[in-house]
């Protein structure tokens, strides 16, 4: 018998593998096309519904211009952040506690949150990074994208999360 533990399994792994059809898509503004370019925030969009797992409209996502992260001066909310809050449910790790596959993964980046992955098997993950390509990068911690940032964890799978198929 099926239950819903396996079905969030199956989905998670599903996730990581469409993520990993992505690799070696370019970095690329506001874009969304396999082997053409991407930046982060799509690449979690379309992975996703590629997946299966979420129904996000990547046309009504919101545009950021470049750089927007590294000029914030107010204390308003993170933009890329309550846009990433419509699918997935932030969560704090507890002692012992790693993120599963499929959670995304956002790092503090200039002045704001601003750049995001999805988790493969902790501390692997996969994303689109300014300067290099869909990736995966093996360790997290030894990346030159996360690497000594605030890291902040979201649950795609969380009963609250919106973006249901």
């Amino acid at each position: 018998m099926t239950t819903i533990v396996d079905i969030e399994e199956e989905q998670r792994q599903a996730v990581v593998r469409e993520a990993l059809t992505w690799v070696r898509t370019p970095f690329h503004w506001e874009q969304c096309i396999k082997g053409v370019g991407v930046d982060c925030g799509r690449f979690l969009a379309a992975t996703f519904n590629g997946a299966g797992v979420k129904k996000i409209d990547i046309e009504k996502l919101p545009h950021f211009p470049p750089l927007w992260f590294m000029h914030k001066r107010d204390a308003a909310p993170s933009p890329f952040l309550e846009q990433l809050r419509t699918y997935a449910v932030e969560y704090e790790l507890r002692p012992g506690q790693i993120p599963r596959p499929g959670d995304l993964v956002v790092a503090h980046f200039g002045r704001d949150w601003a750049h995001s992955a999805i988790v493969a098997e902790w501390p692997s993950v996969v994303g689109a990074a300014y300067e290099h390509c869909v990736t995966v990068w093996r360790d997290i911690h030894a990346s030159p994208q996360y690497a000594h940032r605030e890291l902040k964890f979201l649950n795609p799978w969380d009963p609250a999360a919106g973006g249901k198929p």
